[in-house]
C-alpha cells in the first residue's frame, strides 16, 4: 500500500486545500491517506464520505501541538485515532492516543523553523514512529537527522508529504507491507517497519500557499 501519512485540509490554519481536493488527488496517485489536520478532526466526515465514494482508503489522525508545564514543546502525531484528541499536555496527549489505539509519530523532529518536538529524548521510549522524511523540510539535513536518529533508537521511519496544498500531496510518502490494506494490517506493518520510504521534495510555493492560506488569501477552487 502506498501511503500519505500525513495531510492537511483546510480545517487546518495553514491549508486551503478542501477535503474533496485531498482525496481526489489521493485518488490521482493511487495513494491511501491519513487526515492529521492540526489540533481538530472537523474535515474527516467529509474525508471519509468522499473516499468511500472514490474508493480510497483513508484514515483519521491530528497533528498536535503539545505543551509541557503549559509551554509550546512542538507537535505530535496521533495516527489512527478514533475522535478528536483532546488533552494538550504531551504526557497526556501520548496516553491518549495509545487509549484510542493510535499509533504517535513525530513529525519532522529536527526542523528547527518549524514545531518541532523538543522533548523527544524524555518519550523516545513510548514513540511509536518518526518521520524520517518530510517533503515540506527546506533543509535536507533536517531529514537527514530524523532518519538517523530513527536508525539510532530502533524506531521504524516513515516518509510523508505533510501536504498543505493539492501539488504536494503524495511528494513524499511510503510503501507499507500490509497486502491485507486494513487499518490493523498497515499498524501492524508500520511498527514492524515493514515499508519501504520515497522522500521526495514538495515545491517551495507550497510555503507561500500555506502563508496565503494563513490570511485567508488563497481558497481552494
Amino acid at each position: 500500500m502506498n501511503i500519505d501519512l500525513h495531510t492537511h485540509t483546510n480545517a487546518s490554519p495553514c491549508s486551503n486545500m478542501l477535503p474533496k481536493t485531498l482525496v481526489a488527488k489521493a485518488k490521482e496517485k493511487g495513494l491511501a491517506i491519513v487526515l492529521t489536520d492540526h489540533n481538530t478532526t472537523a474535515s474527516w466526515p467529509r474525508v471519509k464520505s468522499e473516499a468511500k465514494r472514490l474508493g480510497v482508503k483513508a484514515f483519521l489522525g491530528s497533528e498536535i501541538l503539545c505543551t509541557h508545564n503549559g509551554r509550546n514543546c512542538g507537535e505530535l502525531l496521533a495516527l489512527f485515532i478514533r475522535e478528536e484528541i483532546r488533552a494538550r499536555e504531551y504526557p497526556e496527549v501520548i496516553d491518549e492516543v495509545k487509549s484510542q489505539g493510535g499509533l504517535v509519530a513525530v513529525p519532522h523532529p529536527f526542523d528547527t523553523l518549524r514545531n518541532n518536538f523538543k522533548v523527544l529524548d524524555k518519550v523516545k521510549g513510548r514513540v511509536d514512529l518518526i518521520e524520517a522524511c518530510n517533503s515540506r523540510c527546506y533543509l535536507s539535513s533536517f531529514n537527514r537527522k530524523a532518519e538517523a536518529y530513527a536508525k539510532k533508537n530502533n524506531i521504524p521511519g516513515f516518509a510523508a508529504s505533510d501536504a498543505h496544498a493539492p501539488f504536494e500531496v503524495g511528494a513524499a510518502y511510503s510503501i507499507v507491507k500490509a497486502p491485507e490494506g486494513d487499518e490493523a494490517s498497515v499498524k501492524r506493518a508500520l511498527l514492524k517497519g515493514n515499508l519501504e520510504i520515497r522522500c521526495g521534495k514538495a515545491p517551495l510555493k507550497g510555503h507561500v500557499v500555506t502563508a496565503l492560506a494563513k490570511w485567508h488569501l488563497c481558497p481552494d477552487k
